[in-house]
């Protein structure tokens, strides 16, 4: 009888392991689909959001939301999806000086993620008044980032934002809020 006992005892125990199994499997994949569908996760290629982001870091970023001046987002330019920070909205007028730094609305911007003030492949007339509906973008790594400082790019459509990127969570050693 106490044998009998014993195995319907270890046989509960079996069970029980097996459905905490399938509920731990069962919460990851619903985790996996959750950050797949709702929190898509991006690989950085390009260096013009150096210092910020470098190449080989991966970032979760959300879905488009209410975009600031300062975010950083992803948009997409033709077939590329590419990543810069927002620095005035529609209505608001940025300038440049000889040095690069960028003004908007006539208030010098802090800017303590940029190494230093350049350039870079500036194209368009300032004072620059940005289209309704749109956002000017640039790189952080001014010199070299292709943005709304130039015609290829110039204002981004408020449309065409996908992304706003919140996290970095590769390298580990680098992980953190993208500020």
């Amino acid at each position: 009888m106490k044998e009998s006992r014993k195995i319907q005892s270890k046989k509960r125990n079996v069970n029980g392991k097996s459905l905490a199994k399938k509920l731990f499997l069962g919460m990851v994949m619903f985790l996996v689909l959750f950050m797949v569908f709702c929190v898509p996760v991006l690989k950085i290629y390009g260096s013009s959001m150096e210092p910020t982001l470098e190449p080989g870091q991966i970032v979760l970023s959300m879905p488009k939301q209410e975009v600031k001046n300062g975010d950083v987002i992803a948009f997409w330019h033709g077939k590329k999806l590419l990543v810069r920070r927002v620095i005035a909205q529609g209505g608001q007028e940025v300038d440049m000086d000889e040095n690069g730094k960028l003004s908007v609305d006539g208030q010098v911007l802090k800017e303590p993620y940029l190494k230093k003030d350049e350039i870079g492949n500036s194209n368009i007339d300032y004072l620059h008044k940005v289209k309704a509906s749109h956002y000017f973008c640039v790189g952080d790594k001014r010199k070299s980032s292709i943005d709304s400082r130039n015609t290829v790019i110039g204002d981004v459509a408020k449309e065409k934002i996908k992304y706003h990127l919140v996290f970095r969570i590769w390298p580990l050693h680098q992980i953190g809020w993208i500020e």
